[in-house]
């Protein structure tokens, strides 16, 4: 009878190669593991942001107006003299001021109203309030208000009261905004541009 060629210690010898293989295959398993993962650059560790400051306007008071289509929001201390003052009754004029101002006159060279919107019956030429009008030869950009193009312009003079005026047109009409100018060359509160960038039209 033919012996097979798998004789007992040839089976033991196969069997130590093979479990020298698999300690072979799991070693360099595992190195190949460590290099890739120090390969890889670490995260950087992140710089914890500062948390964004909390919306100075979210406790101010809204403003709307159904009629003329817009709203906006103001500072709690201040009133709408047309809600509290009876020489301010007009549609077409909205004032807001200080309430220690009590019932301020709108346009004073003290500047006692704060923030101003008069209603035109026709559409402002915003090209012209740039480029002046009546003499006055104002220093103005193009901006947006609640995306609608506008006209602001501002005196290089002590003229006017020393004040910023906003032109734009909606609903086929004109506005105008104004607010105080302290120091004539167009540096002014801050309070005024965070009331624009509430400024919304609700139709």
């Amino acid at each position: 009878m033919r012996k097979g060629y798998f004789t007992p210690p040839v089976l033991i010898i196969l069997a130590i190669i093979i479990f020298a293989v698999a300690i072979l295959i799991a070693i360099n398993t595992d190195l190949v593991k460590r290099i890739k993962k120090e390969s890889t650059p670490a995260p950087s560790p992140t710089t914890q942001q500062p948390s964004p400051t909390s919306d100075e306007t979210a406790n101010w008071m809204t403003y709307r107006n159904q009629d003329l289509g817009f709203e906006f929001k103001y500072p709690k201390e201040w009133i709408v003299a047309n809600e509290i003052c009876p020489d301010y009754s007009s549609d077409d004029l909205i004032i807001l001021g200080n309430k220690d101002n009590d019932c301020f006159a709108y346009g004073s060279l003290e500047g006692s109203y704060e923030f101003a919107i008069s209603m035109s019956e026709q559409e402002y030429d915003l090209n012209e309030t740039i480029n002046g009008r009546e003499g006055f030869v104002p220093t103005g950009e193009f901006i947006a208000i609640s995306g609608v193009k506008a006209a602001k312009v501002y005196p290089i003079t002590q003229a006017f009261y020393g004040r910023i005026e906003i032109f734009l047109n909606h609903r086929s009409n004109g506005l105008m905004i104004v607010f105080p100018n302290i120091d004539y060359q167009g540096n002014y509160d801050s309070v005024y541009d965070q009331i624009l960038s509430t400024f919304q039209f609700i139709d």
